[in-house]
């Protein structure tokens, strides 16, 4: 029986080694994406009235997990889903991207319908 152990998905980050890797962790899994998806979406950054929010606040400013000093950063999921949506129906460098930002959605909108913590961690 496995009781409190996580499992890890590296769908988005096989075939990368070696290279930056974005976790995205909820308490029972841990999401590991390749640096260059997040460069796909997030490197054209879009903006709400407020200015740059989540995801794109972080990654362009170099803030939050995506700063040098940073171990583990945790997210706001209303907040970094918002962000995202400003995403879809975009095309990208990647073929893979598009699947990405879907996962991402998807992990955001379960951590807000559950209430539950989003770790991000830059490696």
């Amino acid at each position: 029986m496995d009781i409190g152990k996580r499992n890890d998905d590296y769908k988005y980050y096989e075939g990368y080694d070696g290279e930056k890797e974005i976790i995205i962790s909820l308490p029972d899994i841990a999401y590991h994406f390749w640096d260059g998806y997040f460069e796909d979406i997030f490197g054209n950054p879009q903006s709400t009235e407020n200015g740059w929010i989540g995801f794109t606040r972080d990654y362009n400013e170099f803030i939050n997990a995506f700063e040098d000093e940073c171990i583990e950063c945790a997210v706001e999921a209303e907040e970094y889903l918002k962000d995202l949506t400003l995403y879809q129906n975009q095309s990208f460098s990647y073929n893979e991207t598009t699947d990405v930002l879907n996962c991402l959605i998807t992990i955001m909108t379960t951590a807000k319908e559950k209430h539950t913590c989003v770790l991000v961690r830059v490696n």
